[in-house]
């Protein structure tokens, strides 16, 4: 393939805002260069990332929000794409397409039984029309929708990425990608792009986060360099609670989310725990938990 320029737009389980590429990307198949040329990230405002996190929710959730949330999205989407083609001094005819993941809100891979039947579904948001609409380029989405509709988990999607990336006929590498949830993708030496073993290992940042914002009140949203966590001591027995999460000893390939760890996961842990230990505690076993689970998940399930 000849050159072709493509922007990436990606929005993850953490809720904090949009990343986009500006890419120029040659050659076929699997063996395929890319040339980042220009990123840029834009932040969530608070009132978009709550609506985000009600409609992520299904006790607060409404089917009118999300309709309304997923084409304002796509405005969202499309204004931050176009942002990009401006500052570099392109025109939307100079860029082949857009790729765009959406915003996940609901993420079932185990499923749910409906009718004698196991129905796996993941939702993502940003409506793809309206990008189209908007900046008159070609708009891929649906990534992770096709996945499982191809009886895949859906996530995670970096697998193939990573192997353009970081393959090696000499080294085996494992890629490590902390966001929301962690994932990672054990790539052998010589390895054949089919046979990648990539799975989430459980929560990164996404517990974290929720505590920081409920012990603080919602004046803040994140652990700022850890200085939270570096105040506090592991609690043991909460760690112990942590680890015996089923999650955790699921055989890949697997993954997860807020439906599994998130807010109603934290309210039960913060029942049982928080009257127990000062907010540096709790915030630092939860900052520990996210290494342990790589860790364990390696261990048990790669060579």
């Amino acid at each position: 393939m000849e050159s072709k320029k493509v922007i990436g737009i990606m929005s993850g389980t953490s809720l904090d805002g949009v990343d986009v590429s500006l890419t120029e990307i040659s050659g076929k198949g699997y063996d395929l260069k890319v040339k980042l040329l220009d990123s840029a990230t834009f932040s969530y405002s608070k009132k978009l990332r709550e609506e985000l996190l009600k409609v992520s929710d299904s006790a607060t959730s409404t089917v009118d929000m999300i309709s309304t949330l997923n084409f304002y999205l796509g405005e969202i989407f499309s204004e931050c794409a176009l942002y990009l083609i401006q500052k570099n001094d392109l025109n939307s005819s100079d860029i082949f397409l857009i790729a765009s993941h959406g915003q996940t809100i609901c993420h079932i891979p185990k499923g749910i039984k409906l009718q004698g039947k196991n129905i796996k579904s993941t939702l993502q948001i940003g409506e793809p029309s309206v990008i189209a609409e908007r900046t008159g380029i070609t708009t891929v989405s649906d990534f992770r929708a096709r996945d499982v509709a191809a009886y895949g988990e859906g996530a995670p999607l970096t697998p193939l990425p990573h192997y353009i990336f970081f393959h090696s006929k000499k080294k085996n590498r494992l890629i490590i990608n902390i966001g929301g949830i962690t994932n990672i993708s054990f790539l052998p030496k010589n390895i054949d792009p089919f046979k990648i073993t990539a799975f989430d290992t459980g929560p990164g940042n996404m517990l974290i986060d929720m505590a920081v914002s409920l012990f603080t009140r919602k004046k803040h949203y994140i652990d700022v360099d850890g200085l939270i966590a570096k105040k506090g001591n592991v609690n043991l027995p909460l760690l112990r609670t942590l680890r015996s999460n089923p999650f955790l000893k699921r055989i890949p390939p697997k993954s997860t989310g807020r439906e599994e760890f998130g807010e109603l996961y934290l309210k039960q842990l913060l029942s049982k725990f928080k009257k127990k230990m000062p907010m540096e505690d709790f915030i630092a076993t939860l900052t520990f938990f996210t290494p342990f689970a790589i860790k364990r998940a390696v261990k048990e399930f790669l060579p």
